[in-house]
């Protein structure tokens, strides 16, 4: 598929799969290696999403809150968990790969956001770090609303000092370092246990699939685009976009009932 998806962007031809000498090859090697059972991870759509943030307890667990902003962030932002943690916490911390508090601007003012905007300085699909700027309007009174998530992370009142050249998702431990991709998928993991599911069933791009699927079942139709301006361009391209708005309609009367 990444192959194929080359071709097509850089107007290639792509006849040559379909000589039979390289299919024989192509069967002869799935036979020796046995093909694997493909299962599709699960999108979160926006009723799990609704039973994991319920699972958690931002005001006294901690790291519930950081994990509650980046799962309400992720979704509506369209993003990997992998661009918003780190692999460990021994990992040096890059300001050109992480997400910063310096990374938000609430607007029109902090008191009274209507929308932020996020920058994303650069991610694995963004080789070249062109950097990408994602809006993200305001929910009022919606559990799910990612402006006032990010604002309760500015807002606490724990008495943890804030640095805008600290991480926008800090680590539990230490407010200078991310959270690491290890407690993000595991507090997901536990909430999505609690909550009824099978964890087995979702991935780090989870979210990034639910809420193009939302999006796509509610009539928006800059989800290509943007999934585009994301880099993820094997995804945004032709029809390929259906692996992330998958069963839109489902979805989105799935939403409607709730």
């Amino acid at each position: 598929m990444h192959v194929k998806s080359m071709h097509t962007d850089l107007d290639i031809p792509f006849s040559a799969t379909e000589s039979p000498i390289l299919q024989h090859v192509i069967h002869g090697i799935k036979r020796f290696h046995r093909e694997k059972d493909h299962k599709p991870k699960q999108p979160i759509t926006l009723s799990v999403l609704k039973d994991i943030l319920a699972q958690l307890k931002p005001e006294t667990t901690p790291g519930h809150k950081v994990v509650y902003a980046a799962c309400c962030v992720a979704f509506t932002g369209l993003l990997q968990c992998g661009e918003f943690t780190a692999k460990s916490v021994d990992k040096k911390f890059s300001l050109t790969f992480q997400l910063l508090q310096a990374s938000v601007q609430f607007l029109p003012s902090f008191e009274a956001t209507e929308q932020v905007i996020l920058f994303l300085s650069a991610s694995k699909t963004d080789p070249f770090h062109k950097g990408i700027s994602i809006c993200l309007t305001t929910a009022p009174r919606k559990l799910t609303c990612p402006v006032a998530a990010l604002k309760s992370l500015f807002t606490e009142s724990d008495g943890t000092a804030h640095n805008s050249a600290w991480p926008l998702f800090p680590s539990p431990d230490d407010p200078t370092k991310p959270i690491t991709w290890s407690f993000f998928i595991s507090t997901i993991c536990k909430a999505l246990s609690a909550a009824g599911y099978n964890p087995s069933l979702f991935a780090g791009h989870s979210f990034r699939c639910g809420g193009a699927s939302t999006a796509a079942a509610a009539g928006c139709s800059d989800v290509s685009h943007q999934l585009y301006k994301l880099d993820q361009t094997r995804i945004a391209t032709h029809t390929s976009v259906d692996q992330y708005t998958r069963r839109s309609k489902d979805v989105w009367n799935e939403q409607e009932q709730t």
